[in-house]
């Protein structure tokens, strides 16, 4: 397992809670947006430019977690769009597609979805990470197994883009 910690933007110390994840050694940031859009917090981002830690994006159906939001965001560090974008796939891969940094997870999504971001995406942009304690870490694994058959492209997926990605800040 590899420790993120999670930024609060609702928080009125989320600024300081930066300081905290880079002082514990966390390797990333985790920012959910159901109550408030990502866009509300370019303040934190720009803490984080010197760090260049990734910051996993959560998306969903509502309007503060749309992945639309990301376009405007201003981050050269790694930006990974979880769930595969939701119900914002299309432009989800969309932006993977064309930004350097961005990257696409494959946590808590269908077998689908799964696919079609694999039709859809560079290999070397598309990311295995759980949701823990939100989703079945198992079923997840079993779920990308089914979907990627090349053992070549699930080395990718389970680990290498990870650890490039790691390596290289972007």
């Amino acid at each position: 397992y590899i420790g993120f910690g999670r930024l609060n933007q609702l928080s009125s110390d989320y600024l300081d809670e930066v300081d905290r994840i880079v002082k514990l050694g966390l390797k990333g940031v985790k920012v959910h947006t159901r109550k408030a859009s990502v866009l509300v917090m370019q303040d934190a981002f720009d803490k984080l430019e010197k760090y260049k830690l990734p910051v996993v994006v959560h998306t969903a159906n509502c309007k503060n977690s749309s992945v639309r939001n990301l376009r405007e965001l201003k981050y050269s560090g790694p930006v990974i769009i979880a769930h595969g974008g939701k119900d914002h796939m299309g432009d989800a891969i969309e932006l993977v597609n064309i930004r350097k940094n961005y990257y696409i997870d494959l946590s808590c999504i269908s077998l689908w979805r799964t696919k079609h971001i694999l039709r859809k995406v560079d290999h070397n942009k598309i990311l295995f990470g759980s949701d823990s304690p939100y989703s079945n870490q198992r079923l997840d694994v079993r779920r990308v197994k089914l979907a990627v058959r090349e053992r070549k492209v699930r080395k990718k997926v389970f680990s290498e883009n990870f650890l490039k990605m790691m390596a290289k800040g972007i």
